[in-house]
């Protein structure tokens, strides 16, 4: 996390409150702070535990994957949060060779009661470092994907968003999708945050 030249300047401070049964991670680097603040659970036998929920997307195989430059993708998402009262955010990524400008290989899109917005990202985008999709040949789930996220499930798995540099994303033939985000220092030293969400809804095709 913080990289064997940060040793000397980074501090970690962790406080749990039981009356709120919150962790508070406090990080401080050269005089830079940040502050984490995540809701405990208590573990339930009938739940999913993180390494059960790791295992479920590792089980499927991925059929989307891209890195992109994070500020189109804070750009389009800050616009999908705008529309009033959308409760969810569909996310779909399609197999294309074309270098049309009307192609689209990654598609942000959300409906809501007062209208509804779509964000689509051509392959020829400069947004894209790296883009692939499984083609239509293999298999069953090959060709294109697409899964439904509640708001506010993305809205903290895409959190760091504010201050990375690149995104890297996996969709799953289950929909899972498995979010890194790399967020580069001053100094160059680089820092991975991992989010991994389940979808309300899949249609892969």
């Amino acid at each position: 996390m913080f990289g064997p030249s940060a040793l000397a300047t980074t501090s970690l401070r962790m406080t749990y409150e039981p009356e709120s049964a919150s962790l508070l991670l406090v990080v401080e680097d050269s005089g830079v702070m940040c502050e984490c603040s995540m809701q405990v659970l208590e573990h339930e036998g009938g739940d999913m535990g993180q390494l059960e929920f790791e295992t479920a997307f590792e089980q499927s195989a991925v059929v989307a994957r891209c890195i992109m430059q994070s500020e189109p993708l804070r750009d389009a998402f800050a616009e999908l949060y705008d529309l009033p009262s959308a409760a969810s955010v569909t996310i779909a990524m399609v197999d294309t060779d074309s270098r049309s400008p009307e192609a689209k290989c990654l598609s942000l899109s959300a409906t809501s009661e007062t209208g509804s917005c779509e964000i689509d990202f051509a392959p020829t985008s400069s947004a894209f470092i790296e883009f692939s999709c499984a083609p239509s040949s293999e298999g069953d789930y090959g060709g294109s994907c697409a899964a439904t996220f509640h708001v506010a499930v993305l809205q903290q798995a895409f959190k760091a968003l504010t201050h990375s540099n690149e995104t890297f994303l996996r969709m799953n033939g289950d929909g899972f999708l498995s979010i890194q985000h790399m967020i580069e220092s001053g100094s160059g030293d680089k820092a991975f945050v991992d989010a991994l969400i389940s979808p309300e809804d899949t249609s892969i095709s």
